[in-house]
């Protein structure tokens, strides 16, 4: 089960994604040539939707990327994993040339809780106008942090 899921600003442009489970943990590093944060509110509110079965979130790095993909299984619970690929380019490179560098099996509902804290503390340190000035070719992808908000709490639970 994923215990922390941290997602930070590096300097201008830059950003970085821990995770880990307790027992293994991977950090990625991520230019502003993608924008992960949206996509992965985006896929964590289609699976809690049940609009897909799986979700593919890419972090594109200079070189290579590392790619995460989500996938809901029938009794609820969601397999992570995390592949790297030094290739670049295409958002489909991950079929190629991929390792495995991450994986662990928890709730949909944890993984959301954990990702909704570590937006909301991303909000709180750089504010709507900070976040943009950081990430610098992205806002802040607030309607999607209050959509996902709004399907995983409950008033007392966040």
């Amino acid at each position: 089960m994923t215990t922390d899921i941290q997602y930070k600003l590096k300097g201008y442009g830059w950003a970085s994604l821990f995770i880990t489970n307790g027992s293994s943990y991977t950090e990625i590093t991520i230019s502003y040539l993608s924008n992960p944060l949206a996509e992965l509110l985006t896929a964590l509110i289609c699976l809690s939707e049940n609009k897909s079965q799986s979700e593919t979130i890419n972090f594109f790095d200079e070189p290579g990327a590392h790619s995460l993909v989500l996938t809901l299984k029938s009794d609820r619970t969601l397999q992570l994993e995390i592949y790297f690929s030094e290739e670049g380019g295409e958002l489909n490179y991950v079929e190629t040339a991929k390792k495995l560098v991450y994986s662990d099996i928890d709730s949909l509902d944890d993984l959301s809780h954990l990702v909704l804290v570590t937006v909301k503390d991303l909000l709180n340190d750089y504010g709507l106008k900070g976040y943009k000035e950081k990430w610098i070719e992205h806002d802040f992808p607030e309607t999607l942090f209050l959509q996902l908000l709004k399907l995983k709490t409950t008033p007392d639970s966040f």
